[in-house]
């Protein structure tokens, strides 16, 4: 569930190939519909995404009952200094 796409379709690939179901989003808001109309096992987000960007989906999950206990990695292309 990750914003860049050229970096999503890479992933989602290997992971498929791997033998996981892959579902991506474009955004935030996206990815949460996603992961509560779907069983999400882990979440890989990216931090800069439009609307609801990665904090705010972690906060979203981590406050429903529901989806609470689902993994997240966060990732980033972000510069640190």
């Amino acid at each position: 569930m990750m914003a860049d796409w050229a970096l999503t379709e890479v992933l989602a690939n290997i992971l498929e190939y791997q033998g996981y179901a892959v579902f991506t989003s474009a955004g935030g808001q996206e990815a949460l519909d996603v992961v509560k109309r779907n069983k999400i096992d882990l979440i890989v987000s990216d931090y800069m995404m439009p609307r609801l960007n990665g904090i705010a989906l972690y906060d979203c999950i981590r406050a429903d009952h529901r989806t609470s206990i689902i993994p997240m990695i966060m990732m980033s292309a972000l510069p640190s200094d």
